[in-house]
């Protein structure tokens, strides 16, 4: 349309301030819609100055040496210090080194720290040998091996005592094998090839190394370090930050000091932030915020240690001005430029934001990057999943442990009825009267998380449904939904201390219990030691105690799990979830003009129950502006209520994400003269 003979509008002339586009909070997927990637909100993207993460690398890249910034742009990448790229100085750990095996015509093999590859037959001796070690030990180690032919069997040899003679471990398939510790012996130990193929045939057959705590990166404790070529400030850190890493603790510091990761330290002073972590051979997501770069101490700053792992495990220690320090994941280099305070570690992943995130915002960065891809239960069993029926024969009569741990459960005294078996609702019943299942073995728990779908026949359970012990109870690591027989209140033992805590719930639900919570309910945590000599489901046999429990699923992870986390595992593993009957509330919001503020009457993340009302306050820009329409796919019943700038929305939440849909028409609504966006008010008043 023509010009219509209005003069440019000043702003300053008519008393409103310019429309600050940055103020803008559109709650969009960010970049996860056309991916499906998980939500995360723009302002946590937006505040991240790195996200830096170990898997994916190999020991055997040209840019092994550099761990990017995820995000495009950033730069700030962490650079590796003096790492071997083997054994227990690179990606993964590994038990042994191929390259300090011996072999015939060497050149003839392809062999590296971490593989061997029959590349031509004059690789293999006179005795069929490929390679071998002579008189020092080896390590049980994990392997791949691919290019058996048809007919084929690889021999590994191994003594299983000093001076023991060799015992042989025949392979005639493809597979992943574990491979037992030997003594040394004279003549050599190690892989072979049987007799009856020709040695030709065996070009390209490949034996791998698997390393453990795959997708770290393991440092060696001696001079290995991680750490950004970026110092805080150059992250674009001028005030507040918040530091997150997943962390494999294998040393301490020397023999007992405590080890210091997380570290951030000027390069001359007494000036740093670290987190100190008291116990080893556990993992933890832990981290720390900061409320003030230039002028740090314990009082503007705060712990980050309830996500995964033993929060007793991590403290912070905090002190002065960290802007020119940069970020190393353990140790730091002194004036005299050498690497002091180092622990061996298994490093995951770091990300660092540029604000002090909430424990949500953190989930959000969490899920987002996968960042709990190696998050993985130790003992998995699904009754659906492996298909046990009534019907099942004898020997497949067990509890497959779907973890590849191979701790299977051994079931007795099932009748395979629907009373002592499967039972109607597809659940595993044990009748109380002595059936229950049993996995013996070492579990080596100092952290833990259960889960278990479960429900109980009747409430009267007199026994130990779980317990991380066969026979006696006495300091196991964990007993959960032992019961008082008339009052029916729960007692659950953490590393041997009971806890009274509450009813118990005898209908189906997914229950859960970790080294401090029981069902979202603190307990205590006791003083043992002991990490469980195996799992005992129906039981407590040295007082004759049985349950009538009814079993669908149960995990067991080596650490506590946030219930973040553990709903993402059942999730994950198609198990279920915490949350029956409620939603998450995640609200996604698109406004057609910025905004000034939102706020909601539940914090989002969490769950209510389905057709919950919530209320959410919407803070407009000017005071003039008005609300004139709200919509979303998963809150009904809206009403609208409140003026001058400021609207109360109420609404039933019916499903998750929320996507909502904000209409606001604005006082100023005039770009320039010749183009008039609708506004009966400014045409008005001009």
């Amino acid at each position: 349309m023509g010009a219509i003979g209005l003069n440019p509008i000043r702003l300053d002339a008519i008393g409103l301030d310019p429309i600050r586009f940055n103020a803008i909070k559109l709650g969009v997927p960010g970049a996860s819609s056309a991916t499906d990637r998980p939500y995360i909100s723009p302002d946590v993207l937006s505040a991240l100055a790195g996200v830096w993460i170990a898997d994916g690398k190999s020991n055997t890249d040209p840019d092994r040496n550099i761990i990017k910034n995820k995000l495009p742009g950033m730069g700030g990448d962490f650079e590796l210090l003096n790492f071997a790229y083997k054994l227990n100085s690179g990606y993964g750990k590994y038990e042994e080194d191929f390259t300090a095996w011996g072999r015939d015509a060497s050149e003839l093999l392809d062999v590296r720290p971490d593989k061997v590859i029959i590349s031509d037959v004059g690789g293999i001796n006179s005795y069929r040998m490929i390679i071998w070690k002579g008189n020092t030990h080896t390590k049980a180690f994990k392997a791949k091996v691919t290019g058996i032919p048809h007919n084929g069997i690889l021999i590994y040899s191994y003594a299983q005592n000093e001076g023991d003679a060799l015992t042989n471990i025949s392979i005639d398939n493809d597979g992943v094998y574990e491979f037992p510790y030997s003594y040394g012996f004279t003549n050599g130990h190690g892989f072979l090839i049987d007799s009856g193929t020709e040695l030709e045939d065996w070009i390209g057959c490949t034996i791998e190394f698997i390393p453990s705590l795959q997708g770290s990166l393991c440092t060696d404790g001696v001079n290995d370090m991680i750490v950004s070529q970026n110092s805080v400030e150059e992250m674009g850190i001028t005030d507040k930050f918040t530091v997150v890493s997943m962390i494999h603790q294998i040393t301490l510091r020397g023999a007992t000091a405590a080890a210091l990761t997380n570290y951030i330290r000027q390069p001359i002073g007494y000036e740093y932030v670290r987190n100190h972590v008291a116990n080893i051979g556990k993992t933890g997501i832990y981290g720390y915020a900061v409320y003030d770069v230039n002028h740090s101490n314990a009082n503007n700053s705060h712990v980050i240690n309830t996500i995964l792992g033993d929060k007793n495990d991590y403290s912070i220690h905090i002190i002065g001005n960290l802007s020119k320090g940069k970020f190393s994941v353990q140790g730091y280099i002194n004036g005299d430029n050498n690497i002091v305070e180092l622990s061996q570690v298994a490093w995951y992943w770091t990300f660092i934001a540029k604000r002090v995130l909430t424990t949500d915002e953190i989930n959000q960065v969490i899920a987002y990057y996968n960042l709990d891809k190696y998050v993985k239960p130790d003992i998995y069993y699904d009754v659906k999943k492996q298909g046990l029926t009534n019907d099942t024969p004898d020997e497949d009569w067990y509890l497959k442990d779907f973890s590849g741990n191979g701790r299977d459960m051994t079931l007795y005294n099932y009748t395979k009825t629907p009373e002592s078996g499967i039972n109607e609702e597809g659940g595993l019943q044990s009748d109380g009267v002595n059936d229950f299942g049993q996995f013996v073995g070492d579990l080596g728990l100092k952290d833990y998380t259960v889960a278990a779908d479960r429900a109980y026949q009747d409430e009267n359970v007199n026994c130990v449904p779980f317990i991380s012990s066969v026979g006696r109870t006495g300091g196991a690591p964990f007993l959960m939904e032992m019961v008082h027989p008339t009052s029916h209140v729960t007692y659950p033992y953490s590393f041997g201390t009971p806890t009274e805590s509450v009813v118990l719930n005898s209908s189906r639900q997914i229950s859960y219990q970790s080294t401090y919570v029981y069902n979202r309910n603190s307990i205590a945590r006791g003083n043992s030691v002991k990490t469980g000599d195996g799992l005992t489901i129906g039981s407590n046999e040295g007082v004759s105690q049985y349950s009538k429990l009814c079993l669908w699923s149960f995990l067991l992870f080596p650490y506590t799990l946030s219930e973040f986390l553990l709903e993402r595992q059942l999730k994950k593993h198609k198990l279920g979830t915490l949350y029956p009957g409620m939603v998450e509330f995640r609200p996604i919001v698109k406004s057609n003009i910025p905004y000034s503020s939102i706020s909601y009457s539940v914090n989002p993340g969490e769950y209510v129950a389905e057709g919950s009302t919530v209320t959410i306050t919407i803070t407009l820009s000017n005071s003039s502006d008005k609300l004139v329409d709200i919509s979303s796919n998963a809150i009904s019943d809206i009403s609208i209520s409140g003026d001058n700038g400021i609207y109360e929305v109420t609404g039933k939440i019916t499903k998750s994400p929320q996507k909502i849909n904000i209409v606001i028409s604005s006082y100023l609504t005039m770009l320039d003269n010749e183009t008039l966006i609708s506004n009966e008010t400014l045409i008005k008043n001009e």
